[in-house]
């Protein structure tokens, strides 16, 4: 974490010094450490909560050449601006530092320049080397067993002893043995074995300090396995931490390489229990921190690794995970067969808006799920299992920005990017429409309402590209792949479809009025043209030329090389052009050709030949002139508007109903 320029540090004070070096016999074994606080702000002033790597050093100048002793602290954590340290913890100080002449103390936070100036060390730390005391061992004082011989009972008392004058050295044993403590026996103080044994404490126990310093503090140096404190129940809590502090914690485990706090359960319970009844959504029951590159939490377990329940309908979160880095703010992974990296459950009360999961970022991705098993059906697997909730999602995806500035959902593959599958029995009550795919739109802007569309597709393959593909197998009454429906206004153009290009039909194509629409040919910029298609009971071809007569008055009109295969049942138009002849067809077609006669040489005559056609196609068709509506058509037309009648006398009405009202 880095506060350069950012960040600036007030020290308010340095308190005790923790060693006294004394020469001779009268030196003690007391760890050379220093308590130090200070408070750290930004650069408005403000004080700072934040966890941050801390260097301090001691110098023999202001200037900071020559460096005296330094240490590291990684994790240093500041509350409402204040911090608190003990220097000597990882590199003791040297007794030779503090030698009667003026030290300096610098201090530098992350990666910043160390900070300046440099503060000056007095008063306390040069209680570090007493120099009062080094020539003691040459005088008569020394001698404590000389001075205890001539002072009278009880004449020595509270007043007449420094604190840190006497150390346990200087206590003789009394008659102690391994394993023994102080104890008050009858009416005075006495050597004695504890009740647990091993030097413990006299159980139960319970004590209160009210300084800021540790009031219980356990190290156990060993190299083997053994546990510097250890909690063991038969029927409650082997271990409870509590703080009534809002930024502290109830239990804080710190380590430097390996892992903080480890929770073990072999039977049906949990290794580690968190609980807590603060509404702060910063507040955890359980709450892991690890500044390095390794996880703030790491959980195994055959059932569940990890598992949080939240009870308050509002703002209770089960697990919450947050990453400041470049990490992530949660990593889950099952390595088993039927293995759920992530399993999450909301139960939702009445009118609230409920998730199992909830995953906030600001960086790329708020929430990432990976699998690379060649027998996994989904990365990602979500499952509403509810009834009676018809708009209930098992994934829903909100963007909250507008105006093209988000995506609902985004999906990628090498194959199909979006899978949907209904399964419905139809049994609900009134009967529903069910949808594969169901999009919806709303635009409400009018100063650039822009174009919108429900789907927009776009290809672009060197194969067969498709911007929608529709497959129906349906066996109902109606079958349709492709429906749509526009209910717009009057005043409005108005069309249930548009393609701008060629349109490939390989069926029938039923409709009201079939007709032509173009710009205008006299004013293309200002006026439409449009005309309609001549229709035919039956599937009809229509071929016409002109031919002139020769010198016999007569004309061979030859057809295309198909016409024979593709057509039957011919009829014939004839019309002279520039006089009158009883023109007529002298011989029918044969062979794809038909000769007119009965005019004289050199008159033009107008020919149409019609045919029904008769290919493979035709004839397999089940195009019918006349049928019967089905049951549920009777009553019903396809164009009610023409007879007077409104939208639900028309046929279409019990299919797309509800594609005209959003649910």
């Amino acid at each position: 974490m880095h506060f350069r320029n950012h960040a600036r540090i007030y020290v308010y004070a340095a308190a005790s010094i923790l060693l006294l070096s004394l020469a001779g016999n009268l030196s003690a074994e007391v760890p050379p450490l220093i308590n130090y606080q200070g408070r750290l702000t930004n650069s408005m002033g403000e004080p700072m909560d934040t966890l941050v790597d801390m260097t301090f050093s001691l110098y023999a100048d202001p200037d900071g050449t020559t460096l005296l002793w330094t240490e590291n602290h990684p994790v240093v954590e500041v509350y409402s601006g204040l911090f608190h340290i003990v220097l000597g913890g990882f590199e003791p100080i040297p007794d030779t530092v503090f030698t009667g002449e003026v030290r300096w103390l610098g201090i530098q936070v992350g990666s910043d320049p160390e900070g300046e100036p440099r503060a000056t060390m007095v008063t306390v730390p040069y209680a570090y080397r007493a120099w009062h005391a080094q020539d003691a061992q040459n005088s008569a004082v020394a001698d404590f067993s000389l001075l205890a011989e001539s002072v009278v009972e009880d004449a020595v008392g509270s007043p007449q002893i420094s604190n840190g004058s006497i150390n346990l050295e200087d206590l003789g044993h009394n008659y102690a043995s391994e394993g023994m403590v102080i104890k008050w026996v009858d009416d005075g103080w006495a050597m004695a074995n504890d009740s647990i044994g091993g030097g413990s404490f006299t159980l139960p126990y319970s004590g209160t300090v009210s300084n800021a310093a540790t009031a219980f503090d356990i190290t156990n140096s060993g190299v083997g396995s053994g546990s510097a404190v250890k909690g063991v129940s038969d029927s409650s809590d082997a271990v409870v931490g509590q703080t009534n502090h809002a930024g502290k914690s109830g239990v804080y485990g710190f380590s430097s390489s390996g892992f903080g706090v480890t929770g073990r359960c072999e039977g049906d319970n949990h290794g580690v229990l968190g609980w807590t009844q603060s509404l702060n959504s910063d507040h955890a029951g359980v709450r892991a921190i690890n500044v390095g590159q390794g996880p703030g939490l790491s959980a195994q377990a055959a059932n569940y690794g990890v598992k949080g329940t939240a009870t308050n309908g509002s703002v209770g979160i089960g697990v919450f995970g947050k990453n400041t880095n470049n990490g992530f703010g949660g990593w889950f992974e099952a390595t088993g067969t039927g293995g759920i990296g992530l399993h999450a459950y909301g139960a939702a009360l009445a009118g609230n808006f409920a998730g199992a999961v909830r995953v906030l970022a600001t960086g790329e991705y708020a929430g990432y799920f990976y699998n690379d098993s060649a027998d996994a059906d989904a990365v990602l697997m979500a499952e509403y299992g509810g009834t009676g909730h018809t708009s209930a999602a098992a994934v829903s995806g909100i963007c909250t920005p507008r105006d093209r500035s988000g995506v609902g959902g985004y999906f990628k593959a090498g194959w199909k990017g979006i899978v949907t599958e209904v399964e419905a029995d139809g049994t609900g009550s009134p009967p529903n429409d069910y949808y594969g795919i169901w999009c919806d739109v709303s635009n409400t802007g009018t100063s650039y309402p822009g174009f919108n569309s429900g789907i927009s597709s776009w290809v672009n393959g060197a194969a067969r590209n498709y911007g929608v593909y529709s497959y129906v197998a349906g066996g109902g009454v109606y079958n349709c792949a492709l429906l749509a429906v526009v209910n717009g206004p009057d005043s409005a153009e108005n069309y249930a479809g548009y393609f701008d290009g060629d349109v490939a039909v390989t069926g029938t194509v039923s409709q009201n009025v079939s007709t032509f629409k173009i710009d205008h040919p006299l004013d293309p910029e200002n006026s439409y043209l449009s005309h309609a298609s001549v229709v035919s009971p039956e599937l009809k071809t229509v071929y016409d030329g002109v031919t002139v007569l020769d010198d016999a008055g007569t004309a061979e009109v030859r057809m295309p090389e198909y016409f024979s295969v593709l057509n039957r049942d011919f009829r014939y138009q004839l019309t002279c052009i520039g006089g009158y002849a009883p023109v007529y067809v002298a011989e029918e077609i044969f062979e794809g050709r038909f000769t007119i006669t009965g005019g004289e040489p050199g008159l033009k005559v107008s020919w149409q030949v019609t045919g029904i056609r008769d290919d493979v196609v035709a004839r397999t068709s089940d195009y019918e002139i006349e049928s019967a509506k089905p049951f549920e058509a009777r009553g019903k037309y396809l164009y009610p508007e023409a007879r007077g009648l409104g939208s639900e006398s028309k046929i279409s009405t019990d299919i797309v109903e509800k594609t005209l009202v959003r649910e």
